[in-house]
């Protein structure tokens, strides 16, 4: 995952051997699950090595368990979650309500269309996948920056995640242009650049939030659930 993501390579290694340890395996025995050694499940546990999207969802699998799992452990051992929204969110994915008032609400929620911006496609994957273990559906990501403007001339955006340091077109000049022609469209900027100027001109230039990453599942939840409307 690297250290840039929501959730950090420690988190999702205490996640894993949490739930190993009550599947009672070994882990060579996790290990032959998933064709790896011994001595790499300890690594992954320990959060010494990146795991790939790709290889998370094998782990997951073998675990038993939705790849959620790693986003709501971490949180839920940090005393975060689960929030209120969160249970609902979760429910209503399982198909666990329906009908109430809480669903409805949630529902309009995951209605809306959500743009992650970012170079980085491990970012945006496990973004875009803890964004889905919350309960939002709408959710599209672009890695070349080029190609964002003509993609909100196509389509209704609801909220924006946009990164800084990206080739081609940079993310504040992004954020300028989208203030100026977009300016309807909620901007929260989650970059590794951490400078107080930097900060300050980008919600001069109209971001709801700035980010530094790596951010925490919780903070990042809350950024996205403020800026964000429901659908009326």
């Amino acid at each position: 995952m690297g250290n840039n993501s929501i959730v950090s390579n420690s988190e999702i290694g205490a996640a894993i051997r949490h739930r190993r340890q009550q599947l009672l395996l070994s882990p060579s025995q996790l290990g032959k699950l998933l064709g790896i050694s011994r001595q790499q499940v300890q690594r992954y546990e320990d959060g010494t090595n990146s795991l790939q999207v790709e290889k998370l969802q094998e782990i997951a699998h073998a675990l038993s368990v939705p790849i959620c799992y790693f986003f709501i452990y971490g949180a839920t051992h940090k005393g975060a979650f689960p929030t209120q929204c969160n249970v609902v969110r979760i429910a209503a994915r399982q198909g666990k309500i329906d009908n109430s008032p809480a669903l409805c609400v949630e529902s309009q929620y995951m209605q809306n269309h959500i743009l992650l911006i970012d170079d980085d496609e491990q970012v945006v994957n496990i973004t875009k996948l803890f964004l889905e273990c919350e309960g939002y559906r709408n959710i599209r990501t672009i890695l070349d920056s080029r190609t964002v403007i003509p993609y909100l001339k196509e389509n209704e955006v609801s909220l924006i995640v946009l990164d800084l340091m990206m080739p081609h077109i940079m993310g504040n000049d992004l954020l300028r242009t989208i203030n100026n022609d977009f300016h309807h469209i909620p901007v929260i900027v989650m970059t590794a650049v951490n400078d107080l100027e930097i900060a300050e001109e980008c919600k001069m230039l109209g971001a709801k939030e700035y980010l530094v990453k790596p951010v925490s599942p919780e903070r990042f939840l809350h950024a996205v659930d403020n800026a964000i409307s429901p659908i009326t």
